[in-house]
């Protein structure tokens, strides 16, 4: 009788106990990553085939409780394909903004800090844009920040606005953009400050010619006119 016993609790706890307490454990194990944060993953068992074949409440449960495995292996997976394609978006949308020519890049939050910046221009003046991610605009530019402070303020209301700024002998051209979540709402806007002093130099040095080349033309007109009018006497 008791040989009896013993092998009857071998079999419950082989075809009951066991898969039930290994089921908690699983389920147990995921709720305790997606609580902690971190990347929940689930340890996959080879389910005994004999039990899912089951017509009873124990094949029932073993079914439902595979499908449930099949599933959120599924999302593993697809969750992990997205991740892998934001990875390489997100490098690439960096490397982008890294060699965006002449410019600086940035994305200011709404409390006026620097969020992430980055572009060619930082480069060429040996600068690096991690110093100046999380300070706050009136920091960077000190005595001018209002006379532009306006412009931001007003990007974040969703007009774009566009202004020129002589900083660190520079002549900056400024182009801010509003950033609108999914929930439209403006969290953060996009400020792309060109480096325009070449381009301001050389305009400067052509207006001066032509006015050379104007004033050249005035005075040789006086001198014709001066001559055409001592061959009239």
């Amino acid at each position: 009788l008791i040989l009896i016993h013993i092998t009857n609790w071998i079999i419950i706890k082989r075809i009951i106990v066991n898969p039930i307490t290994l089921m908690t454990k699983i389920v147990k194990n995921y709720k305790v990553q997606l609580k902690q944060g971190a990347k929940p993953s689930v340890e996959f068992h080879e389910l005994n085939p004999e039990l899912l074949t089951r017509r009873n409440e124990i094949g029932l449960l073993y079914n439902n409780f595979n499908n449930m495995l099949e599933q959120i292996k599924t999302r593993e997976i697809e969750r992990d394909e997205a991740l892998k394609t934001l990875s390489s978006s997100e490098k690439l949308l960096n490397k982008i903004a890294e060699n965006y020519p002449n410019s600086y890049l940035s994305v200011i939050n709404s409390d006026m800090t620097v969020g992430f910046t980055a572009g060619q221009e930082f480069q060429k003046q040996n600068l690096n844009p991690r110093d100046f991610e999380g300070m706050k605009l009136e920091q960077i530019f000190d005595k001018q920040w209002e006379d532009i402070k306006e412009y931001f303020t007003e990007t974040f209301k969703g007009t774009e606005q566009t202004f020129e700024l002589h900083i660190n002998d520079q002549k900056q051209l400024y182009n801010t953009i509003p950033l609108k979540n999914e929930d439209g709402l403006i969290l953060q806007i996009l400020s792309v400050a060109e480096n325009i002093t070449t381009r301001r130099l050389a305009e400067e040095e052509l207006l001066k010619h032509r006015d050379q080349l104007e004033e050249l033309i005035k005075e040789r007109t006086s001198e014709l006119e001066g001559k055409n009018t001592e061959l009239e006497r």
